[in-house]
């Protein structure tokens, strides 16, 4: 007797946790390749929740105050299998809320000084500064691209993917599963698209010349309404990490939809040759964190 082959379970799974019912993404596990991504997942969770605890503080130069808006409305994220040595959310809460306050009260002093003190060399710092070979993501990213990667892993278990297909969504997801780092010779664009009487919608990820986009559109009439939604690139970053993961859970669904035909476009000039690029799982957690 024949039996399907298993998906092999994720490594980690790592599971937002909140003490009210109304927060979406309570109790919905996130996989993770491994227990260095699962620590960039779960310090993702804790950064988006920090952030927007202290855009709504009274006084954002208090971490207690921080530390307590949180404990009453953020995220508590679990990691299982837990890691060695185990991941504490309320040490590394603390640790950033004092970070946050202070980096703030840091930046009001900076800007009080700098019309009185500015020569032009910030801005040359700042353009020399980004690196040609890293998206400039922020460290909170790392979580709605870790949707999207467990989104595509599933879209490659489909098995009526033709198979030029699935060859191409191999180098896509090993182009998204180097993120935040650029690989070259990746020219491609991954949607899913329903047709309906005439007219579609899609939602697409793409990866072009170093570029980074994630957007959806509709097809009604013979008009084209198109939305990128979030857009990075090396040294420029539009959207935040709200939009991304509202988006990547709306590409986790129509990639559940088998009604949606995958569609990738390739606009590189040859094949894929770069299997041997290696990624560095490391570099979430050195990306800066984006605070309103």
């Amino acid at each position: 007797m024949k039996t399907d082959p298993k998906t092999p379970s994720p490594a980690y799974t790592v599971t937002p946790l909140n003490n009210f019912d109304w927060y979406e993404g309570a109790g919905v596990p996130t996989p993770c390749r491994d227990a260095e991504h699962a620590l960039s997942v779960a310090k993702g969770i804790l950064e988006r929740s920090l952030a927007h605890e202290h855009a709504q503080s009274k006084d954002p130069t208090d971490p207690e105050e921080l530390i307590e808006r949180w404990d009453d409305f953020g995220d508590y994220p679990s990691i299982n299998p837990p890691l060695n040595p185990p991941f504490d959310p309320s040490t590394y809460a603390r640790q950033r809320a004092e970070e946050i306050c202070r980096d703030h009260q840091a930046g009001v002093t900076d800007e009080a000084t700098e019309a009185d003190d500015n020569d032009g060399t910030d801005e040359e710092d700042e353009d020399d500064a980004y690196d040609p070979d890293c998206y400039a993501f922020q460290s909170e990213d790392s979580y709605p691209i870790g949707q999207l990667i467990a989104a595509m892993r599933r879209l490659a278990n489909r098995p009526d993917l033709p198979a030029d297909t699935a060859a191409n969504l191999k180098v896509f997801l090993f182009a998204m599963e180097r993120l935040p780092l650029v690989t070259p010779g990746v020219r491609m664009s991954l949607g899913l698209r329903l047709d309906q009487g005439g007219e579609s919608d899609w939602i697409e990820i793409r990866m072009e010349d170093g570029e980074f986009t994630l957007g959806r559109g509709t097809w009604i009439d013979g008009d084209s309404d198109t939305e990128t939604v979030f857009e990075v690139t090396p040294d420029y970053r539009d959207g935040d990490a709200f939009v991304a993961t509202q988006f990547a859970e709306s590409f986790a669904a129509c990639a559940s939809d088998v009604c949606r035909e995958v569609v990738i476009e390739d606009f590189s000039d040859t094949p894929f040759t770069g299997w041997d690029l290696a990624p560095d799982r490391k570099r979430w957690s050195e990306l800066p964190c984006s605070f309103l």
